[in-house]
């Protein structure tokens, strides 16, 4: 477990930081992930996880304000996790980081609680909007995640269907 605490540039006003704890089971995506969140003076990576189970504990132990969750891990994965912090650290809000945009993921991720839902391809400034919309009370998710909700919320129904008259109006 890797914990860092960022000296505050925000000329001591800690209400505006956002303390995270991040988890997934690659390292090097993980040390990325928190090089980028460093360079945000509003963020305060506060642990760092290796699955599921260790970033319950430490959210438990540290009440950040973000869980980052990578939604395939070793143990508990990232789904698993999101739902456990709903009840165990109800003021933590969770965020699933994956690289898969499948309907069945988006919409558990949905029922476990999560506020977002991000794909690995985002840039930073994505990124730290959704943090601090998450922050904010707000839900975020990636553009290709917010078709796949639109998708769900209209019945699966496409747009071409929608616009296309009735026959009997014809």
């Amino acid at each position: 477990i890797a914990r860092t605490c960022k000296a505050v540039k925000n000329h001591g006003n800690m209400n505006k930081m956002i303390s995270v704890i991040l988890a997934d089971d690659h390292v090097l995506v993980r040390k990325g992930i928190k090089a980028m969140l460093d360079s945000d003076e509003e963020i305060n990576v506060l642990a760092e996880a290796n699955d599921g189970t260790e970033a319950v504990e430490l959210a438990h132990r540290l009440s950040p304000d973000i869980v980052i969750l990578d939604i395939r891990m070793p143990g508990k994965n990232g789904l698993e996790a999101a739902a456990e912090l709903q009840s165990l650290v109800p003021n933590t809000k969770s965020i699933i980081l994956s690289m898969h945009d499948s309907e069945e993921y988006v919409m558990q991720a949905l029922s476990s609680g999560a506020y977002g839902y991000l794909l690995k391809d985002i840039d930073k400034n994505e990124f730290v909007k959704a943090l601090k919309q998450v922050h904010g009370g707000a839900k975020y998710f990636s553009g290709a995640v917010s078709n796949i909700l639109a998708n769900q919320l209209l019945g699966n129904t496409t747009i071409s269907t929608i616009n296309t008259p009735a026959e009997e109006d014809t």
